[in-house]
């Protein structure tokens, strides 16, 4: 886990959030996915569903990814995880 990324909400009003990063390693082949938990406020504020796309920037990259919702303890509601293709994607570091 490391660093922080920019979960881009495109309403002009609004800013984007930050959440910390978390590697799942998660193989979705190419297709660049992130976790959050149904719990996380940047889930329940932007009204973000399953299957929603979500652009995210971390050190000058950015990228679009599907969101997967979680429920339990995988995720922390401040924490991101990303698949292996998000992670390689936004150049994410360990």
């Amino acid at each position: 886990m490391t660093g922080a990324a920019r979960a881009v909400s495109h309403a002009a009003h609004q800013s984007p959030d930050v959440v910390r990063l978390k590697r799942l390693e998660i193989d979705t082949y190419q297709e660049p996915v992130i976790y959050l938990a149904r719990s996380s406020p940047i889930c329940r504020s932007e009204g973000w569903m399953a299957q929603s796309r979500i652009e995210l920037s971390y050190d000058g990259q950015s990228i679009v990814a599907t969101l997967n919702v979680t429920d339990g303890d995988l995720l922390a509601p401040d924490e991101a995880g990303l698949s292996e293709a998000a992670w390689l994607r936004l150049g994410a570091r360990a």
